[in-house]
């Protein structure tokens, strides 16, 4: 995934970044809960469920870039 977003916009923070937001708003594994996945992805995304952890990421993020 980093490949992908490293060829796109180079070796940069950003470019991890984009990878740790694409894996968690489309690539984690979701439960269903008599859903389907694109409405379970919906869901966690209206809850916010992964914003925390794409805060966190950003954080350190800056941190390095320091």
């Amino acid at each position: 995934m980093f490949r992908d977003q490293a060829r796109r916009l180079g070796r940069t923070a950003y470019a991890v970044e984009r990878t740790i937001t694409d894996y968690l708003d489309h690539r984690m594994r979701v439960v269903l809960r008599n859903l389907s996945e694109e409405l379970a992805r919906a869901q966690r995304s209206l809850e916010r469920t992964n914003d925390d952890l794409k805060s966190k990421a950003h954080r350190k993020l800056l941190q390095l870039a320091r």
